[in-house]
């Protein structure tokens, strides 16, 4: 967003200058001034991380040598996975395209 701005706080109802950023405190009372997009963000970097700590390929340090091969063998798989079901998304929709071109 551009340049500073006045709103007003929903806690302490004075108006106060926002930035639009997220992270954006309230002048007077110090809270934010975007409480549920604010919590929105923090969720969302919560559960990333939580998903990221689930995650059975991710390499840890006292994980063994053997492991650590594992688990990068692991990831590689799972990468090629991934792209060769994006290919063969892309690989259907072609033909999906291709046969209702002849169809006219």
């Amino acid at each position: 967003m551009g340049g500073k701005r006045e709103i007003r706080c929903n806690n302490c109802l004075q108006w106060t200058l926002w930035q639009g950023n997220l992270y954006d405190r309230c002048l007077h009372c110090g809270n934010y001034l975007e409480k549920e997009a604010f919590t929105k963000e923090v969720e969302k970097n919560i559960l990333k991380q939580v998903r990221i700590e689930k995650d059975r390929f991710i390499i840890k340090e006292d994980d063994s040598n053997y492991i650590r091969n594992f688990k990068r063998t692991g990831q590689f798989f799972r990468k090629i996975l991934y792209y060769f079901q994006v290919a063969f998304l892309a690989f259907i929709s072609f033909l999906l395209w291709l046969i209702s071109l002849m169809a006219g």
